[in-house]
């Protein structure tokens, strides 16, 4: 059974291994959508400067962006 002391020393073992810029990158939500013209989000998105995206409902566009920030 996990204990909440494990489950603390695990996040408090991920915020160690993440930089402050990363961790300031998961609390970033920028909007990708046709109607958007702004920028490519993947290099945002490749350096961990995006924690969440809104508008994206194609599940292709989704999974893509889901593979450039695992690569």
């Amino acid at each position: 059974m996990t204990t909440q002391a494990d489950i603390d020393t695990q996040v408090e073992a991920l915020l160690a291994r993440i930089s402050l810029e990363e961790k300031i990158g998961q609390l970033t939500e920028i909007a990708v959508a046709d109607f958007y013209k702004g920028h490519d989000p993947k290099e945002e998105i490749r350096r961990g400067g995006v924690g969440a995206i809104m508008y994206v409902t194609n599940p292709k566009k989704i999974n893509e962006l889901q593979r450039v920030a695992v690569e």
